[in-house]
């Protein structure tokens, strides 16, 4: 027989089973029924089918004793029936003795209550150190229709099975805080504009930095476990995606990230179960602090505690990583130094030497190598812009200040960097129709005089060389299409490639390790690259074809792939600049340029990828969509910006540093990318997998957008991961261990996360 305990009532010698009491009236004139019921139902008073053996073998059991039985097909169960005295609902909780190895990981317990079965999965080889563990709240009804069961079919050598326990909780009343009763900091307004919002308006509020926000603080009658939902008018598209509405209970605070454009409005939609105390020490707060045009707040209900099992699941994918299917190597990543000044907004070439890392204090110099350099491989070095001093005769490119060589020396030292990726956004101005940087063209084609200009260019990379920076990389033009307020040169494709099969073989026979990019803007498509696929004794000091998909999206890396791999001549492809014309950072664009890296690598097998700058000037235009961090000039005395950043020393900007932070710190350079299969290829939520050179794997998730998303993952072999998550305001944040071959990892929205074999 079941047992039932209680903890209100005793009367002399006579003890109830069963200890319930009634109030007269309750809040609107309502009877309450308040109980402290417990039943426990031991393995003794189970219902056994197939052969369960009794064991005392491991200690912390409930009762006398427990059973165990191998694994099997499921026919042989365990149903723990209760005799329920009041109907409502129950906490329902199992307990086992200590864990061991051979127990099944994912025993099969099922509660069937008054809405039907709810199935969970318990991992029996660990030994719960609170005794009971909950299972979930269910609704039973009276009497004995609702059971517990658990069955054999698991995997592991064994299942054990002893005791649940049904914990009477008293019900709760429904508490509904709209926006005209909740307490609000900053500016929001009130609006009636779009249809189905609770009582008499709703609230809006342009996106800011989260210092705005709207609290619902309910007065609850009692102390309990309620549901919380929100509930906002119709979306539009220029809602935010991930508003943040931030539970405060009694266990601290969780945040849900919830998408505010979905259509049609005017539902209850539950966050997840909570537990408060009675009284208003709880609360519900959104703040502005989010990705895209508008905030809304309406209101907020507080109600009877539902189900685990039918709480919002998010959506999720199986994926299968294999170790059988090595695809490319990834050599590391690269990032451009502004080693010289450059106008804000990209328009000329000023006099000053506003450059990194020379404006750097000491400690901000260390702080840069070895805090944000340290695991790039290549240092993009624009020839011509930001390393253009000149010969007395104007033939060749060396430094223009003093210390400037040696600075991007030790730069490279220190950060451990392997060299400089050298490319030109111009020649020296003798070899210019216009005798300048900015614009124009080379004033000759012919070939006596690409001769020298062969020449002139390998003379340059030997004066790098000969100031102690390697330069391991070399292109001919950055953007040949473009005539600029910068420095720049523009080629036709004959121009071209009549330059590229003189210069390039010049290059390769004096630095035969060095690897020859084309043609930095449209890659196999571009400024002359037909002309050199269809000549092989060109197209052979080729190495790679490079790409400007500057700001785009990533997904079409995934949608027209079939273009980027085509024509190729068996040659790589990779995007060497990525940055954002509009000069702004975000959220969304955080998550675009990690999946940019990750689809360039997986879609394209591309061996490497560059972001644009490393840090930029606080009072340069473009620098919040360039840089992956700010430096403040020394005759920069504008603190209204950036008031953080003192001169000389550089602060991250999160959203662009994020998103590549995590690529530069568990993807070392030689890394060998595996496939994955994916059940679908889903464009917010992806994954990539890569082995270490010492054979470590790791694999990078993203979640782009509002809600959370599951991934179901097959290692391809048992692994204990630790993983590692970066969003708008965290980076490298541990979220412990996970292990098996098996598993299933769930993201927050606009989260990137790394998974790193121990």
């Amino acid at each position: 027989m079941s047992k039932v305990k209680f903890g209100l009532l005793s009367l002399l010698s006579f003890v109830l089973m069963v200890s319930v009491f009634f109030s007269n009236i309750g809040p609107g004139g309502s009877s309450i029924v308040q109980a402290n019921t417990e039943i426990i139902v031991d393995n003794t008073d189970a219902a056994l089918v197939g052969s369960w053996t009794s064991s005392t073998f491991k200690p912390n059991f409930y009762g006398t004793n427990y059973v165990t039985k191998p694994s099997g097909s499921g026919t042989a169960k365990v149903k723990w029936t209760p005799n329920v005295p009041t109907a409502g609902t129950y906490k329902v909780y199992y307990k086992l003795p200590d864990g061991a190895s051979d127990r099944a990981s994912n025993a099969p317990f099922n509660v069937h209550d008054t809405t039907g079965d709810h199935p969970y999965s318990v991992d029996e080889r660990v030994s719960p150190s609170a005794g009971w563990v909950l299972l979930g709240s269910h609704t039973f009804g009276a009497g004995s229709a609702g059971y517990v069961e658990l069955s054999d079919n698991a995997n592991g050598q064994f299942v054990i099975a002893d005791a649940v326990k049904f914990e009477y909780v008293v019900p709760l009343g429904e508490v509904i805080v709209d926006n005209t009763a909740a307490t609000s900091t900053g500016i929001w307004n009130i609006s009636t504009f779009k249809p189905n919002y609770y009582g008499s308006n709703y609230a809006t509020k342009p996106t800011g930095t989260g210092a705005a926000t709207m609290r619902w603080t309910p007065n609850l009658p009692q102390a309990g476990t309620y549901a919380v939902y929100y509930r906002i008018p119709d979306g539009t598209s220029d809602r935010v995606n991930d508003a943040p509405f931030t539970v405060h209970d009694a266990s601290g605070d969780q945040t849900y990230y919830v998408n505010e454009q979905e259509s049609p409005g005017g539902v209850w939609k539950v966050l997840g179960n909570h537990t408060f105390a009675a009284g208003n020490g709880g609360y519900v707060e959104l703040s502005d602090n989010a990705n895209g045009s508008y905030v809304i707040a309406d209101a907020i209900k507080f109600g009877p505690a539902v189900p685990e099992d039918m709480l919002p699941k998010p959506p999720q994918g199986n994926y299968k990583i294999r170790p059988d299917i090595p695809k490319q190597t990834i050599l590391g990543l690269g990032v451009e130094i502004q080693s010289d000044s450059i106008g804000s907004g990209n328009n000329g070439l000023p006099e000053k030497t506003t450059s990194v890392p020379h404006d750097l204090v000491p400690s901000e110099k260390t702080r840069f190598y070895n805090d944000m350099l340290k695991g790039f491989r290549y240092a993009r070095l624009a020839m011509g812009l930001y390393f253009r001093g000149l010969t007395p005769d104007q033939n060749n490119i060396v430094e223009r200040f003093p210390g400037q060589a040696d600075e991007l020396k030790e730069m490279i030292e220190q950060s451990g960097m392997e060299g400089v990726a050298a490319e030109y956004w111009s020649p020296a101005p003798y070899w210019k129709s216009n005798g300048s940087y900015i614009g124009g063209s080379l004033k000759q084609f012919d070939a006596p005089f690409l001769n020298e200009f062969g020449d002139a260019l390998v003379r340059d990379i030997d004066y790098l060389e000969s100031k102690g920076i390697p330069v391991v990389m070399w292109g001919l033009q950055n953007e040949p299409a473009y005539s600029t307020p910068y420095s720049s040169a523009v080629y036709t494709d004959s121009q071209y490639y009549n330059t590229f099969k003189i210069a390039a073989p010049k290059v390769k026979a004096k630095y035969p390790n060095m690897f020859i990019q084309a043609e930095s803007l449209s890659g196999q498509y571009g400024r002359g690259s037909a002309l050199t696929r269809n000549d092989p004794a060109t197209l052979q000091y080729v190495d790679g074809w490079t790409w400007h998909k500057i700001g785009t999206s990533s997904n079409e890396q995934i949608t027209n792939a079939a273009y980027f791999n085509a024509n190729t001549a068996g040659k790589p492809v990779f995007n060497n600049e990525f940055e954002y014309l509009d000069n702004t950072t975000s959220v969304d664009k955080m998550m675009n340029t990690a999946q940019s890296i990750m689809n360039w690598m997986t879609f394209e097998n591309s061996p490497t990828w560059f972001w644009l700058h490393a840090l930029k000037p606080t009072y340069n235009a473009e620098s919040e969509g360039y840089g992956l961090g700010l430096w403040r000039p020394a005759d920069d005395t504008d603190f209204s910006k950036y008031s953080q950043i003192q001169p000389g020393h550089f602060d991250y900007i999160k959203t662009n540093w994020h998103a590549v932070a995590g690529f530069v710190k568990y993807m070392p350079w030689n890394s060998v990318r595996y496939q994955v299969d994916e059940s679908t290829v889903q464009l917010n939520n992806r994954i990539m997998a890569w082995k270490t050179p010492e054979g470590k794997l790791v694999f990078a998730l993203t979640n782009r957008g509002g809600g959370s998303y599951t991934f179901n993952m097959d290692l391809g072999g048992a692994y204990t991961l630790a993983g590692h998550r970066y969003d708008k305001n965290t980076a490298d944040l541990p979220l412990g261990n996970v292990t098996g071959s098996n598993v299933s990892i769930t993201l927050p929205g606009n989260s990137i996360e790394f998974w790193a074999a121990q």
